[in-house]
């Protein structure tokens, strides 16, 4: 898996693998999983910002504009 969803699977399996009694390590897995989550976020929002958005279509418009042309 990859982006998000992987980042957050890839936290959630580092965190089980941890020691109980482990803080020190569980500081750093945490600091350096909380920068590839935020990471993994600034990626998907900029790739939802580069997908082409689909011009919508009012549809009274729509028919206003065939009925102008069936007029002429």
């Amino acid at each position: 898996m990859s982006g998000l969803v992987g980042s957050l699977t890839g936290a959630s399996n580092e965190f089980n693998e941890l020691a109980v009694k482990d803080t020190i390590k569980g500081i750093r897995t945490a600091r350096n999983v909380h920068e590839r989550i935020k990471e993994a976020e600034l990626a998907k929002e900029a790739e939802e910002a580069n997908k082409p958005r689909e011009e919508e279509v009012n549809p009274t418009l729509l028919a206003k504009e065939i009925q102008d042309e069936m007029e002429l």
